[in-house]
C-alpha cells in the first residue's frame, strides 16, 4: 500500500515520465516529447 501512495502523487510532477509508471505509456510519451521538442 506504501508503493501505491507514492506512485500517485509522483504521477501528477512524473507527467513528464509516465513511462517509469505503465511500460505501455513509452510510446505515448516519446510521441510527446517528439512533439514537445
Amino acid at each position: 500500500q506504501e508503493r501505491r501512495q507514492k506512485v500517485q502523487p509522483v504521477m501528477q510532477p512524473g507527467m513528464q515520465r509516465p513511462q517509469q509508471k505503465k511500460p505501455g505509456n513509452q510510446q505515448k510519451a516519446h510521441s510527446q516529447r517528439n512533439k514537445a521538442e
